[in-house]
């Protein structure tokens, strides 16, 4: 559908390959990941928003503050506890991504969209070398852990300076 829009409004003149070249395959799985993420992430930095007090903005502008003020002085912080947890689970839910990848590429053309995860399920079902997908699946699963712990302690680091 896409390609018939682009080659409608002119843009484009042949179809794109957009799962078989490699240069478009990773772009096309990244789209359609990030596409899959944005409904939650909306959510969830509209809940962060929905907590910051108005009075402060009221108080910044009697103070004077302007738009771009306001907004890396009271929203960025104000988002910091929701937007924490969010990066965390979306490098985590992206890291750990399978269906989307596996459906759309299988994790082609050329391994160029395989992941850590795509690799595990192929060395351990297509190759039947079981004990290697094991160790890989304890691989993915330390590097997660790695990241969720280092991510929480960043996190502690700076609710502490403040």
């Amino acid at each position: 559908m896409l390609n018939y829009i682009l080659r409608t409004l002119g843009f484009a003149s042949d179809n794109i390959p957009w799962l078989i070249d490699t240069s478009f395959a990773v772009f096309s799985v990244t789209g359609v990941i990030i596409w899959k993420q944005f409904g939650i992430s909306t959510i969830m930095l509209l809940a962060g928003l929905q907590t910051i007090d108005y009075g402060l903005y009221e108080a910044a502008e009697i103070d004077g503050a302007g738009t771009l003020q306001r907004f890396l002085n009271i929203t960025l912080p104000g988002l910091r506890p929701s937007g924490g947890v969010l990066i965390l689970l979306v490098t985590v839910w992206t890291f750990r991504e399978f269906t989307i990848i596996y459906l759309m590429t299988g994790g082609g053309p050329a391994r160029a969209t395989e992941t850590l995860v795509i690799q595990t399920f192929i060395e351990a079902f297509n190759h039947y070398n079981l004990g290697y997908a094991s160790a890989m699946g304890m691989v993915t699963f330390v590097v997660s852990i790695v990241i969720s712990i280092g991510y929480y302690k960043l996190l502690l680091n700076k609710r502490g300076d403040e």
